[in-house]
């Protein structure tokens, strides 16, 4: 199958949950879901699967989070700050109670970045990241994996 119809394809899965054939996959496999960086396969799965399945890591390396609420992306964990940085990598001594927060606990009341919550835990460069970046707002919608 051409590559460019298998990642279509497998972008489709990820994103759609609610298309009846990415229903059909998940009933059947079970194995579906939005975050996983790799899908099982095994050696009874149609080709189907297993074409999708060998593209899904290659879109998962290609994807980021565009920042809404705050509350769905992990701020350690997910590649919202750019596509290829993943912030847990690059952290120093990074507390074990911290470590699954997600972007809008690292906010203040007000909605600015508390910065004394991830600071000390980064270099000076990926604090400058963070610093253009605007802090999650109910009135930016949900996030979203783009």
């Amino acid at each position: 199958m051409n590559i460019v119809v298998l990642m279509k394809l497998a972008w489709t899965n990820k994103r759609n949950q609610s298309e009846i054939w990415v229903q059909v996959l998940a009933g059947k496999y079970g194995r579906t879901h939005h975050n996983d960086v790799e899908l099982a396969v095994e050696s009874s799965d149609s080709g189907v699967w297993r074409s999708i399945a060998s593209v899904w890591s290659q879109i998962s390396q290609h994807e980021g989070w565009s920042i809404g609420t705050g509350d769905e992306t992990l701020f350690w964990k997910h590649n919202w700050v750019n596509s290829s940085l993943i912030l847990e990598e690059v952290a120093l001594n990074l507390p074990a109670e911290i470590q699954n927060c997600i972007v809008k606990e690292m906010t203040s009341d007000e909605g600015a970045w508390d910065w004394h919550k991830f600071e000390e835990f980064l270099p000076e460069a990926y604090v400058q990241m963070i610093y253009n970046i605007m802090p999650p707002h109910t009135d930016l919608g949900k996030d979203e994996v783009v």
